[in-house]
């Protein structure tokens, strides 16, 4: 029973760590103490051995370890002796693992840069985010079994003060988690799926993952010409993950009704359209649903669906921060002004089911301060 139980403290540590979670952050779902104590002997080999190569940093590393051995010292300040019986360790024998000690004390002898010179800017940090698949081309994760996984490359200053990072992509987080958890894709047979706003790409390539097993499937991430699309395809080549469709679209420009824009999107005639964290802007919310409508449109076919819900005809799925509450209501209303219905899905967070308390996608968002995700979703209004 401790073997198991460590085993799967040791799993939730490691994708918390692979995510680059500030340990810091009150949200790092840290194992409870017995549970802690049975994983550490395995921890080193798991976090740091077994973890890809170059995708963390000596700064997260030493913070990580910090705040890891000071909760291991607390689990063995409060053992029980009910706890020293189940892990079959007598209590004197309890200490921090060698290896994980070794490891932090060379990490905090290590010279500071910063001292000899100057303030260097933040090093690149990789970030991996691991979710379950069914079924998987490659072979089972040794810790987590079936499962797919999306690298992003962040700036090394917003995962170390836990500013940014992450929290900038929590809507993307909590729909990729909805769309892992529902199945919602899979069902498709002939998936024409369509992204609004990629940005870093992190949703467009958990999709690309979950549709590679239709035998008839397509994916199509857009956003504006420049950086933004130059990042999304330095995404995409990081990940290994071919073909997707990587296309510029300006919602302004199907606004308009210019030819190229609008062809663009009744050409790909999309069965689902995704968005996240894209209702930030008052001045973009009447091009944004302006954009849904022309994409549900699609053409030569009748969109409209029976109901609200009948995913039997193009629907698109919007996930909000709810940031600025005015501005999230300008875009409801743009929704109706474009004859458009929504709908607001079960805002739970799903979990592995391997993993008991711990969401698919974890992170270090506050709904509290931070603004509460929520995902709607969209279709044409229903005939009368």
């Amino acid at each position: 029973m401790a073997a198991t139980a460590g085993l799967t403290a040791a799993a939730s540590l490691y994708l918390q760590y692979a995510a680059r979670i500030p340990p810091f952050s009150p949200r790092f779902q840290w194992p409870c103490h017995r549970d802690l104590l049975a994983s550490q002997s395995t921890l080193d080999a798991i976090l740091f051995e077994h973890s890809p190569p170059g995708e963390s940093t000596d700064e997260y590393d030493r913070s990580f370890l910090k705040h890891l051995v000071k909760h291991i010292d607390t689990a063995i300040e409060h053992g029980t002796d009910e706890d020293a019986a189940w892990l079959n360790i007598a209590k004197q024998d309890w200490a921090v693992d060698d290896a994980l000690l070794e490891r932090y004390v060379a990490l905090v002898s290590m010279p500071d840069s910063t001292a000899i010179l100057g303030a260097p800017a933040p090093k690149p940090i990789l970030s991996r985010h691991y979710f379950p698949l069914p079924t998987t081309a490659q072979p089972p994760h040794p810790l987590l079994g079936p499962c797919g996984s999306v690298v992003l490359r962040e700036e090394g200053m917003a995962i170390s003060q836990g500013t940014t990072g992450l929290k900038t992509w929590e809507a993307s987080l909590r729909l990729a988690a909805y769309l892992v958890s529902t199945g919602l894709l899979s069902g498709e047979t002939d998936a024409r799926i369509l992204e609004l706003g990629s940005g870093a790409g992190f949703l467009g390539l958990v999709c690309a993952q979950l549709i590679s097993c239709l035998s008839h499937g397509s994916l199509y991430l857009t956003d504006l010409e420049g950086q933004v699309l130059d990042r999304l395809r330095e995404t995409a080549s990081l990940n290994h993950i071919e073909p997707i469709e990587i296309l510029p679209l300006d919602w302004t420009e199907v606004q308009a009704k210019e030819d190229q824009a609008v062809s663009f999107l009744q050409t790909i005639n999309a069965t689902c359209i995704l968005a996240a964290d894209v209702v930030y802007d008052p001045s973009l919310v009447s091009s944004l649903a302006c954009t849904l409508r022309t994409a549900l449109l699609g053409r030569d076919r009748d969109p409209c669906p029976a109901y609200l819900g009948d995913r039997s005809k193009p629907f698109a799925l919007v996930s909000s921060t709810i940031r600025n509450p005015d501005t999230y209501s300008q875009f409801l209303q743009a929704l109706t002004d474009q004859k458009l219905q929504w709908r607001q899905l079960d805002p739970v967070k799903p979990n592995w089911s391997s993993l008991p308390g711990l969401p698919i996608f974890p992170s270090s968002h506050d709904p509290t301060t931070e603004g509460q995700v929520t995902i709607i979703e969209i279709q044409l209004v229903s005939p009368r």
